[in-house]
């Protein structure tokens, strides 16, 4: 035979007819004018914060409940936020996809089009073409010196 389950009880936090319904109700008329536009869940969110600012949402989950309020986890943030516990964020930006068109007409070409002149002449990424010349040059003198270095440590070797 198959066990039976056992219910568990949430113990009761508040009644609507209690003296914490009573309380809310006068709370929220004050928290409505303060905070003009927020929905229950904020409002309830900010009462209890204001109560004690560590609170978390599985602490006052039954209490809210017993109300006839949801809260959830945005609600709380809106609240901590409302009484400045937490700074506000900003959204991050979300990543677009660039077509290659689109890509082109941002550089200031189109497609079949040269590229846009850069440099102080207006030549045509000269100057970036001299620049990577150098760079290589450079890269060159070190790599002799080094094969020069190896070749005299070769010939003391032997």
């Amino acid at each position: 035979m198959a066990a039976k389950k056992r219910k568990t009880r949430r113990p009761r936090v508040a009644t609507r007819d209690g003296g914490d319904a009573r309380k809310w109700r006068a709370a929220r008329e004050k928290l409505v004018d303060e905070f003009d536009g927020a929905t229950d869940g904020v409002l309830f969110c900010v009462y209890k914060l204001r109560q004690d600012p560590t609170l978390t949402i599985p602490a006052f989950r039954d209490e809210a409940a017993s109300l006839g309020i949801t809260v959830a986890g945005r609600a709380l943030g809106s609240a901590r936020q409302h009484l400045g516990l937490k700074a506000a964020t900003k959204k991050a930006p979300t990543k677009k996809r660039a077509t290659a068109g689109a890509m082109a007409r941002a550089n200031g070409r189109g497609p079949g089009r040269p590229p846009k002149a850069r440099g102080s002449a207006g030549h045509v990424g000269l100057d970036d073409f001299l620049n990577k010349v150098q760079r290589q040059r450079d890269a060159m003198e070190r790599l002799r010196s080094l094969v020069d270095q190896m070749a005299r440590v070769l010939d003391d070797v032997m």
